[in-house]
């Protein structure tokens, strides 16, 4: 009978570990999110936000039953892990906003169409001597008059943009192909002129950790306080 009863509790032990973890986990991943969010909205990252990543966690863990100092370390543990992924997680999606804002304009449908005719004109044939007027024509030049076009431009169009202009009539995509064949070539290179400047860092600043810590303690303070225990 005792051993039975020594089962059971240690069965209700495990199911309540499993319930406190899961609402640690829960109230992370809600603070985190709403870091992560916040931060994909603005230029800078904000760290005042840190903290709802440890009260979040503290008070979801209250709500899933968690009570005690043990309740308490359990969810400052998850919630530490939660600082230290949200900052590279909110890093990643604010870059991908950028990039993804980037090239709304210059990516339109607008710009499709305008692409797609221009495709056109080139199968149609331009000659070297035509070539420098074609280059007005569609606006990929800044100089005015043919013979303003300099050598060094119609060299950079032959190697980069007629390649793109012949796969277009090869292929001939639509919108959503063209648009993710672009960001997908074009992406990478944005990405390590980024990467190399360090504006991908998903390192913590002081300030985030110190206002994190503290989302921490509080979410710590929350779950273990004596009276709460009470309750």
């Amino acid at each position: 009978m005792n051993e039975d009863n020594a089962r059971q509790t240690s069965g209700s032990e495990e199911v309540a570990f499993a319930r406190i973890a899961a609402g640690a986990v829960l109230g992370t991943a809600f603070g985190g999110g709403a870091w992560a969010l916040a931060g994909a909205y603005v230029s800078f990252s904000p760290a005042w936000l840190a903290w709802a990543v440890g009260v979040a966690a503290g008070v979801a863990t209250s709500l899933f039953g968690g009570r005690g100092r043990a309740a308490a370390t359990v969810c400052a543990l998850i919630a530490v892990f939660g600082l230290l992924l949200g900052k590279p997680v909110l890093a990643e999606l604010r870059h991908r906003m950028q990039i993804e804002a980037l090239f709304a304009a210059q990516l339109s449908e607008a710009e499709y169409a305008r692409f797609g005719a221009m495709a056109e004109a080139w199968a149609a044939g331009v000659s070297d001597a035509e070539l420098p007027e074609f280059l007005i024509r569609h606006g990929l030049t800044p100089a005015a008059a043919p013979e303003d076009v300099d050598a060094a431009e119609l060299e950079r169009f032959r190697d980069q943009f007629a390649p793109a202009l012949r796969e277009f009539i090869e292929t001939r995509p639509s919108y959503a192909e063209w648009r993710s064949r672009i960001i997908r070539n074009v992406g990478p290179a944005i990405e390590e002129a980024r990467r190399v400047r360090g504006s991908r860092s998903g390192r913590l600043s002081a300030g985030e950790l110190l206002v994190g810590g503290l989302g921490i303690a509080l979410g710590f303070a929350y779950v273990a306080l004596p009276e709460r225990q009470a309750t």
